[in-house]
């Protein structure tokens, strides 16, 4: 039996896997779309070392590498760093400690690098690094549909076509939607469900080939997300207040008053 030879880029450069003194995890598309990995919590299935803490949303979620991440602290980008297409995805809350889902859309590979990667990568990679690189436009005519009904009332699909113009100029397009209006949780209140998700997502890429050393590759996207935030309640101290809280004393300390009704749902939009 003759295995394919893997070529990774782990160091910035094409190697072997084999070659790479590093401690790695090597996933193609059809290894991705085989077991159904989808989120970085799917990606925990089949990675050792790879750990993603359920904060309680999915924008609010950690990843760990080797126990490096941000140790809960809130909106602090973890201590592992993520990666699209090489490039750093920063801003805590708003990015930085999990991946979203159009970053598991049409995947062309997931590399999971573990121990410091500061050298190849830079900041943020203290524990490891993941890296997710996009599917490119191929050289051969295809596209897929797939539509999927599960629980909580939730349907999802996707759609993805490969267009080639020539052998040096080609075009891929894709999306996504998510629409789940059932949830596990339902305010006792309101009725109201609690952890209702919807997401979608838009890619286009033209890649050009005008010699054999030289590719340029454009993408444009866009994505939206809407789902449960971590329900917190702001508990504010006035300034004057006595004699809890006498004059030219600090405010914000938290007390048993609530700022907003309990029953107001809480949700995140990016």
């Amino acid at each position: 039996m003759v295995l394919d030879t893997v070529v990774v880029t782990a160091r910035r450069r094409e190697e072997r896997l084999e070659d790479v003194p590093a401690s790695l995890s090597y996933f193609d598309s059809q290894y991705i779309e085989d077991l159904s990995v989808d989120s970085g919590k799917d990606l925990t299935r089949i990675t050792p070392g790879l750990y993603v803490i359920d904060n309680g949303s999915g924008f609010n979620d950690e990843f760990l590498i080797r126990g490096e991440g941000a140790a809960r602290q809130n909106n602090a980008e973890t201590g592992s760093g993520l990666y699209r297409n090489g490039v750093f995805v920063p801003g805590g809350n708003a990015g930085g400690r999990n991946f979203v889902p159009v970053d598991f859309f049409d995947v062309g590979s997931v590399t999971v690098l573990r121990g410091p990667q500061g050298s190849f990568f830079g900041r943020n990679a203290l524990g490891g690094a993941v890296n997710i690189v996009s599917q490119r436009p191929k050289d051969q005519f295809e596209g897929s549909i797939d539509v999927e009904y599960g629980t909580n009332e939730n349907l999802s699909g996707e759609a993805i076509l490969n267009v080639p113009v020539s052998d040096r100029l080609q075009f891929r397009i894709g999306g996504l939607a998510v629409d789940q209006s059932g949830g596990f949780y339902t305010s006792s209140i309101t009725g109201e469900v609690l952890d209702q998700e919807q997401s979608s997502a838009f890619r286009a890429q033209m890649a050009w080939h005008p010699s054999a050393d030289v590719s340029v590759n454009l993408m444009l996207e866009r994505a939206d997300e809407f789902g449960p935030n971590v329900i917190a309640f702001s508990q504010i101290l006035p300034e004057n207040d006595p004699p809890v809280n006498p004059p030219g004393s600090p405010s914000g300390y938290s007390v048993g008053r609530f700022e907003k009704p309990i029953d107001t749902a809480s949700f995140f939009d990016r």
